[in-house]
């Protein structure tokens, strides 16, 4: 399934407090907030991911999530409030299905933290045209059978499928995966639940490979 990438904000970063330590310009004594949102036509609103920042000097590997700021989503002057998602995660997300997301439409993200308010402005684009796939089916190897899965991997693995369209400059894309099966087979079970339908990070170009 591929659609045309909605994006409000790839990366939007503010300073709470200003300035920086003496010893070194590169390790910041104050607060930041991060808010990557990404709205997709026609799909539910999950995809807004707040955090703060990781000092360089540390051996952290992933940036401490934010789990309490107000956002919102105001679309045509109507206020659509976010609410966080489950677990320590800082993803929020729209409750219901009251909000649809169309091409053409003005959305402005607004979040507000420790009395700072972040905002930024999308128009929804169209979706990508002569859009073609290599192939609709892959293998998977058994990967619950290791030998099975280590003589797959000796056999040189699975071709990629790829994905090609006619892109517009300066316009971003991105793919999902979503499994429409009925009575779907699991083959990983250790796998998080957000993966199990899975976009790909949004590309400027007008090719994608989906691998193993």
């Amino acid at each position: 399934m591929f659609k045309k990438q909605i994006l409000l904000s790839v990366l939007i970063s503010i300073f709470l407090m200003s300035g920086c330590t003496e010893e070194s310009p590169l390790i910041s004594d104050v607060d930041l907030v991060v808010v990557w949102a990404y709205l997709y036509a026609g799909e539910p609103v999950t995809n807004i991911k707040i955090t703060s920042t990781i000092p360089l000097d540390t051996d952290s590997s992933g940036a401490p999530p934010i789990n309490n700021a107000v956002v919102s989503l105001i679309k045509d002057g109507e206020l659509y409030e976010c609410i966080p998602s489950p677990g320590d995660s800082g993803y929020y997300h729209y409750p219901d299905t009251s909000m649809p997301i169309s091409a053409g439409d003005n959305f402005t993200i607004e979040v507000e933290y420790n009395d700072d308010i972040i905002t930024a402005q999308t128009i929804v684009p169209e979706k990508p045209i002569n859009v073609s796939i290599s192939s609709t089916e892959m293998s998977i190897p058994d990967f619950n059978d290791m030998q099975a899965l280590r003589e797959w991997q000796m056999g040189g693995g699975s071709e990629p499928i790829q994905i090609t369209w006619d892109s517009e400059e300066d316009s971003w894309y991105y793919v999902m995966l979503e499994n429409i099966d009925s009575n779907p087979i699991e083959l990983n079970s250790w796998m998080h639940e957000r993966m199990k339908d899975f976009i790909f990070p949004p590309i400027n170009d007008n090719t994608y490979n989906i691998r193993l």
